[in-house]
């Protein structure tokens, strides 16, 4: 009766599944509990609804035996949480920097809720948030936008926080951290070492100058600081990066100055910068030149 008390781990068989959650016998048998929707994982939730859909004469949970944690107790019921137990033993394991196989459980408008695989060696099942910020290193209107309720991802663990008080334990993901930053790319990083012989329309590409390019390196020169704008190597990616022209300031440590890095359709080229200007001075420069032809 120690759990009853204290809200240690108990195993509990589900009886009964009723629109509001689960029935569990739990000590055995001796005891019936209730476990809330709510307190379930995601991934279960999602089965127990799904069950319903079909209409299904029989739950496929019942008979399913679930560890879960008591939460309180009453003369008339005893109430359980699976989510709780499966967090607070999550945080204690998972450290920063983990990556982890997780699926998407739930979008908002700040993000994509995950959980965790029930293989996974830390944290089996636990839920996660991965902020807006957090998806892409482009702009995401909405999670929507690149992922669905389902999809697979691998994440990376950025932040544990126990629980505190009533603030219940919370875990942050990135899936951008797994990605390259386009800030760090060039030419050497974007595309292949040995680059395959390129095809008719390849070379015409790479003889096209990039949609406003010149016009934006010409402003540029205009710009007070700025010695020289030199339009480096170009080549042609094997897929549509943006149909319009994109300009990234990289972070490679140049010497005399900056190197840009600009793509539009499957083109991309870099182009260097001359200055002695600091980086937000740079990040203003080219805004300004970019903004001219709008």
């Amino acid at each position: 009766m120690r759990a009853l008390e204290k809200g240690e781990p108990v195993s509990g068989r589900v009886e009964v599944a009723n629109r509001g959650g689960l029935i569990l016998r739990i000590f055995n048998g001796r005891f019936r509990a209730f476990l809330p929707l709510s307190q379930m994982t995601s991934s279960r939730t999602l089965d127990v609804k799904r069950s319903r859909k079909k209409n299904a004469p029989k739950s496929a949970q019942v008979g399913k035996v679930i560890e879960v944690k008591v939460t309180d107790v009453n003369d008339k019921k005893i109430v359980v949480s699976e989510r709780a137990l499966v967090q607070e033993r999550g945080v204690k394991r998972l450290k920063p920097g983990v990556r982890a196989s997780a699926q998407v459980v739930s979008l908002s408008d700040f993000g994509a809720f995950v959980e965790l695989s029930q293989d996974d060696p830390q944290a089996p099942r636990l839920e996660g948030l991965i902020h807006i910020s957090e998806l892409s290193w482009s702009r995401v209107a909405h999670p929507r936008d690149i992922l669905r309720v389902g999809d697979e991802v691998d994440v990376k663990v950025l932040d544990v926080a126990p629980a505190e008080g009533r603030r219940p334990a919370r875990v942050t993901f990135s899936l951008k951290q797994l990605q390259a930053d386009p800030l760090l790319e060039t030419l050497d990083t974007i595309m292949p070492v040995a680059m395959p012989e390129p095809s008719v329309d390849e070379d015409e590409l790479l003889d096209t100058p990039l949609p406003g390019l010149m016009d934006i390196c010409s402003n540029l020169l205009t710009e007070e600081g700025i010695d020289a704008v030199i339009p480096g190597r170009q080549a042609v990616e094997q897929r549509v990066v943006s149909q319009d022209l994109e300009l990234w300031l990289t972070n490679v440590v140049v010497e005399d100055g900056y190197n840009l890095l600009a793509r539009a359709g499957r083109q991309v080229q870099e182009i260097h910068v001359v200055t002695k200007l600091s980086r937000d001075s740079i990040k203003m420069a080219i805004k300004r030149a970019t903004s001219a032809l709008k």
